[in-house]
């Protein structure tokens, strides 16, 4: 006989049962929520009344058709907001003026249509033509839609969170929240109001905007302590390798032309930190590890700034950034050709010439067929060559020794040859002299075969020819550079 406390005890197991397995079910739901979305921006969609915008239409052809002949007519009742909807996704399209003067009418001024939109302008940004004229016809529509979601009215109240203003970029907008530690760019992603994501073009300059902010806030305070500044440093320029590298995305829609506003904000991240870089190893040797890092990562992204020209980079910090690089690259060559291509520095050189770093123009490596440094360093030779390969320049042959490196540098109107040999002078030939008398001996491969170190040593066509003895050497050489460069 069952008594009523043993059914008790078997409906509160049964009850412990149910409960538990409406935990376990809780709890799971929860965890794929939390991969999701969080519940503060579920309440938040829920309250805008957010207006889903789907990824690019698999089949749009209708719409594209329907376009090709409004462009033939001028019929704009063949649209409907469909058809709308799916053209927003085409920059050829939502580039076209005439698709902006065909929007502008109540009949398009919908929830859907504001909605894809904002969406595609943040992916766009001011890649479109003619960006603010289309702005303001995109505003005109925002304030003439009748709506009841709180979105779309929180957007009509404040456009300048989607679209900006004539006093304030929204680029700017959005890089002052973050500045001002007001929210982070991924809550920025997580805020529906907002509507931008990581891949829009939108979120690369804003993203660049407060690494840029972050950057001259370390140059404005290097006199911090040095851990602190070390430390600052570090963080900064892992975050700058990174958005080079990953986040600065240029569209790969085929027709879509190449983004400028994108180029020139990535080319100021670059300047900035080339200034910053120069000016922390001024103060301390310590960051040389940047130097070198940057000096790499530059020219193979950019190019050697000698040789190749630096597309979009004609501001005045931006040449002076140029110009950096362009000192440390020379700064380089010459550490190069004192420390591996020649036995000894006896006369020390190699710091006389990096003090003109600055001002070198050019640079050429004539590596010699009979140089015991080039069989010595022949590997760090080997790489380095291959860094910049046209500018050495293998002289001899089997049957013609030639027993130094030479080193040809330009400063201003000077085309200087320093031979790795000791006793060699260092020759000095004007600009007119050398390409005319000096360049073409070693411009052909029979005449690199062939020549001679007196071929390059002509003392009747140069200027003058200096030698590195005494203790007053330098002060000659300079002398000399000065008045003549």
């Amino acid at each position: 006989m069952v008594t009523k406390k043993t059914e008790a005890k078997r409906f509160f197991a049964n009850y412990s049962d149910i409960a538990d397995s409406i935990a376990r079910n809780i709890n799971t739901k929860t965890e794929e929520l939390k991969h999701l979305k969080t519940f503060e921006d579920l309440t938040e969609e829920f309250k805008l009344g957010i207006i889903k915008v789907n990824e690019t239409p698999n089949n749009s052809k209708e719409s594209h058709d329907k376009w090709q002949k409004y462009l033939e007519n001028n019929d704009s009742s063949i649209f409907n907001e469909n058809n709308i909807l799916e053209l927003c996704f085409s920059y050829e399209v939502l580039n076209n003026m005439l698709f902006w003067n065909l929007i502008n009418v109540d009949k398009f001024s919908t929830e859907r249509v504001i909605s894809y939109l904002v969406r595609n302008i943040h992916y766009f940004w001011t890649d479109l033509d003619n960006f603010d004229e289309k702005i303001e016809i995109f505003k005109t529509m925002l304030y003439r839609a009748n709506s009841k979601r709180e979105i779309i009215n929180y957007w009509k109240e404040k456009p300048h969170v989607i679209v900006g203003d004539k006093n304030r970029n929204l680029v700017a907008v959005l890089a002052d929240l973050i500045k001002h530690k007001k929210t982070t760019l991924s809550s920025l992603y997580k805020t529906p109001k907002y509507d931008i994501r990581s891949c829009d073009l939108l979120s690369n300059l804003v993203e660049c905007e407060v690494l840029k902010a972050e950057i001259q806030s370390i140059g404005n305070n290097i006199s911090v302590n040095i851990n602190e500044l070390t430390t600052s440093v570090s963080n900064t320029y892992d975050k700058f390798i990174g958005f080079i590298k990953y986040s600065v995305k240029l569209s790969t829609t085929t027709n879509r032309k190449s983004t400028k506003s994108l180029i020139l904000a990535k080319n100021d991240i670059i300047a900035e930190v080339i200034l910053l870089i120069d000016k922390l190893c001024n103060k301390n040797d310590s960051f040389m590890y940047y130097k070198n890092s940057l000096l790499d990562f530059v020219v193979e992204n950019l190019g050697d700034p000698r040789i190749i020209n630096w597309e979009e980079f004609e501001s005045e910090i931006k040449l002076k950034a140029k110009n950096i690089i362009a000192s440390w690259l020379n700064e380089r060559d010459i550490k190069f050709f004192f420390e591996k291509l020649i036995d000894d520095d006896p006369q020390f050189r190699k710091d006389f010439w990096i003090g003109y770093a600055p001002k070198i123009q050019e640079s050429l490596f004539l590596l010699g067929n009979n140089v015991s440094a080039n069989r010595k360093n022949y590997s760090d030779i080997d790489k380095f060559r291959n860094l910049m390969p046209k500018k050495f320049l293998k002289i001899g042959d089997a049957d013609h020794n030639f027993s130094a490196n030479v080193f040809i540098l330009k400063i201003g109107k000077l085309y200087i040859l320093e031979f790795s040999k000791d006793g060699n002078a260092c020759y000095f030939y004007d600009e007119i002299t050398y390409k005319k008398c000096i360049l073409p001996k070693f411009n052909t491969q029979y005449g690199r075969s062939k020549l001679k170190i007196s071929d390059l040593k002509e003392q009747y066509l140069c200027i003058t020819n200096l030698h590195h003895r005494g203790i007053n050497w330098k002060p000659k050489f300079k002398q000399f550079i000065d008045d003549n460069a």
